[in-house]
This record gives structure tokens, sequence and C-alpha cells, in this order.
């Protein structure tokens, strides 16, 4: 077992003077911290909100200035010089400075007259070429009514005169037959002749219905003219009436003039063409007429060919005389159906005429839809939406278009301007 040692001198010695090196050590920090706080206590360090500016919050509007040399300007396209393309005189204005306006709003109208009466004239010359195709294409229709009827009227006459040279044949050829042959061949004859005679009626009461209907187109023409020509001469009337007082221009009363000759114009080319369908008409009744005496004249001949027949024969001499009779009559009948085909040719010529007319209906319709577009330039309207800024001329001034327009109004939208 181990027994504790006294300590020695010497090891007594050594600890107090480890002792007496740390007491000042510990005197010196003791100072130092006390220094330290004397100084924190008498020195206190800057508030940094110590220069803050404070308020009560509240709503207002901020203003800024701009302080520097420029110009305020309209952006590209925001402002409008507004022109006329004709010359005129400002009729009226329905727009002044400070006038808000909107884009297609008429803001002036010009007064020019001798346009007015440039597009009546246009009109009225438009009316007269329509009415010169109506007439012209209404022609055609009644020259092809009356060519085709005229080619069936031949073409009938040519089967008549070969349905009649073919009873003469026959009757010549009877001549060498038995005579229940011979009345059998006439008894043929008559039917055929008695067919053509149907058909030559049918053909009459055809061009009865064509002449009539024709007629009654011209007449109906011509009453449309009579019609026409007084509207127009009490037209001309009335404005020579209102010329002697002051009330209308000259242009007005010679344009209702043009009206009513060419009114005149028409009542008298409508009288003639009645006329002239009277007189075509009476010839194709005759021609119809003749070809169903024809017709009768055939049968008349074939019936008494058939009481020949029965009676006895014809002798060759005569026969043959029948026969050469009828091929000449087949002749002229085929000469009549070309000279009628010829006809035909006229139509086309016909049809030229009608184009001449529509032609001249496109050139009076083209030139109403340029003064009416001329006329339309009197009406000045604002291509923008915008305020009025500038009036450049007054109401009962006169514009000189130039080769530039001239100014009357300029319109801005105010709310497309730049610095």
């Amino acid at each position: 077992m181990a027994t504790a040692q006294a300590p020695t001198a010497a090891g007594v010695h050594r600890r107090i003077k480890k002792k007496s090196r740390v007491m000042p050590i510990v005197v010196v920090l003791i100072l130092a911290a006390g220094g330290w706080w004397g100084w924190v206590k008498t020195h206190p360090a800057p508030d940094p909100t110590a220069n803050l500016l404070t308020g009560v919050v509240t709503r207002g509007d901020l203003n800024e200035s701009v302080s520097a040399t420029g110009s305020v300007t309209a952006q590209t396209g925001a402002e409008v010089k507004i022109g006329s393309q004709i010359t005129g005189t400002i009729e009226r204005l329905y727009a002044d400075v400070g006038s808000k306006v909107k884009a297609g709003q008429l803001i002036a109208k010009l007064k020019l007259p001798d346009l007015d009466a440039q597009l009546r004239q246009a009109q009225s010359n438009l009316a007269a070429a329509q009415t010169k195709e109506a007439q012209q294409a209404g022609g055609l229709g009644m020259q092809r009514t009356q060519t085709a009827s005229a080619v069936n009227q031949a073409r009938a006459a040519v089967n008549s005169a070969q349905m009649k040279l073919a009873s003469t044949q026959a009757a010549a050829k009877l001549q060498t037959s038995t005579t229940p042959n011979i009345i059998n061949q006439a008894k043929a004859a008559v039917s055929v002749s008695q067919a053509a005679l149907s058909t030559a009626r049918s053909n009459l009461a055809q061009v009865q219905a064509d002449t009539n209907l024709q007629i009654q187109t011209a007449q109906e023409q011509l009453n449309q003219a009579k019609s026409t020509a007084a509207l127009t001469q009490i037209t001309l009337t009335r404005n020579q009436t209102l010329f002697a007082k002051g009330f209308v221009a000259q242009s007005v009363v010679d344009a209702a003039q043009n009206a009513n000759d060419l009114s005149q114009s028409q009542v008298t080319s409508a009288q003639q063409n009645i006329g002239l369908v009277k007189d075509k008409a009476a010839a194709n009744l005759q021609a119809a007429k003749d070809q169903v005496a024809s017709a009768q004249q055939s049968v008349a001949s074939a019936r008494a060919a058939l009481v020949t027949a029965q009676a006895g024969t014809y002798s060759d001499q005569s026969k043959m005389a029948d026969v050469e009779t009828a091929r000449a009559e087949v002749a002229q009948a085929q000469a009549n159906l070309q000279l009628a085909l010829g006809n035909i040719t006229q139509n086309s010529l016909k049809v030229q005429d009608i184009q001449q007319a529509q032609d001249a209906v496109l050139a009076s319709k083209a030139q109403v839809d340029y003064t009416a577009a001329q006329l339309d330039k009197t009406l000045i309207r604002s291509p923008i939406s915008g305020t009025v800024l500038q009036l450049a001329s007054q109401q009962g001034e006169t514009l000189a278009a130039g080769l530039s327009a001239p100014t009357l109004i300029v319109v801005a939208d105010l709310k497309r301007l730049q610095v």
C-alpha cells in the first residue's frame, strides 16, 4: 500500500512563483475590460434612422415636365390633307375646325350641274342603246321565224310537186297496166294528194298564227313607242316652261329635246316596222294559200286521174306531157327551196347588227359609270377618324383641281402624336 509524502520546500517555492506570474495578467485584463465599458457608455454609436423623413401616404397626380427642344407631330398616317380631284364650287361644308369626324364621313359637297346633265344624257343614251338592242334582238327572232316559215313552205311545195310527179308517172305507167292496177294506183295518188292537201292546210294555219303574232308584236312595239313619245313630249313641254321661268338649265331642256327626238324617231321606226311586218305576213299568207290551192289542184288532178283510170287510160303522148309538166313543177319548187335556204345567211348579218347594238350598250353603260364616278367625286369624305385641324376653303368658294388636288381640310388623329 502506497503512502503520501509531505511536500518539500523546493516544491512549495515553485508554486508560489507561478501564482505570482498570473496575477498581473489578470489585473491587466480586468482594467482593459473596465476601460472599454466606460468608453462605450460615454461614446454611444450613431442611430442609422436619425436622418429619415416620414409622412402620411396619400393619392395624387404625378406631373413630369420635359425640358427639351423639339416639335409635336402626327405619326405616319395620322394626319391627312383632304382635297378635291375635280374643279367645282363648294356647295356645303359638313365640318368645321375642331369637329370630330369618322372614317368615311361626308365633310364637303361640290356643286357641278354640268356633271348632273352629263349623267342624265349618258343614262338617256344607254336607254336608247338598250331599246335598239331589244329591237334588233326582236327583229332577229322575227326574221328567223319568217325564214323558217319560208323554208317549210318551200319544202312542202317540193314534196307536193314530187308527189304530183309520182302521181303523173304512175298515171303514165298505167298505160301498160291492167285496169284494176290502174285504178289502185290512181286511188293511191288520190290518197297522196289528199295528204299533201292536209299538210298544206296545216301549214296555212301555222302561217296565219305566226302572222297574227308578228303583227301583234309589231303593234305592241308601236304602242310602246307612242307612249314613250307622249311622255317625252310632256317632259319637254314642262322643261321648256320651267326654263322660261329660269327654274332649270338649258342642258335640261336639251336633254329633254334629245329624248323627245329619239322617241319620235322610234315611233316612226315602229310604224315602218309594222308596215313591213304586215307586208311580209301578207306575202307569207298568200304563199301558204297558194300552196293549199296547189294541193287542192293536185287532189283534183288525182281524182280526175282516178276517174279517167276507171273509164280508161290516157294516151302515151298525153301521159308524157303530164310527166314533163310535173318534172318542171318539181324543178321550180326546188329552186324556190334553194332561194329560201339562201335567206338563212341574212340571219348571220342580223346577228352582227345585234352584236354592234350590244357593243353600243356596253359603251353607253361605261359612259354612265364614268360620269357617275365623276359625280361621286363631288362628295368629299374623310379617309380617317380624327379632328379637323385646318379648313383651307369656305362654303361658296371654288376649288380648282390641277396636277395636284387642292387641300380643303386637314384631319389628324390626336391620339397618334409623337415628340
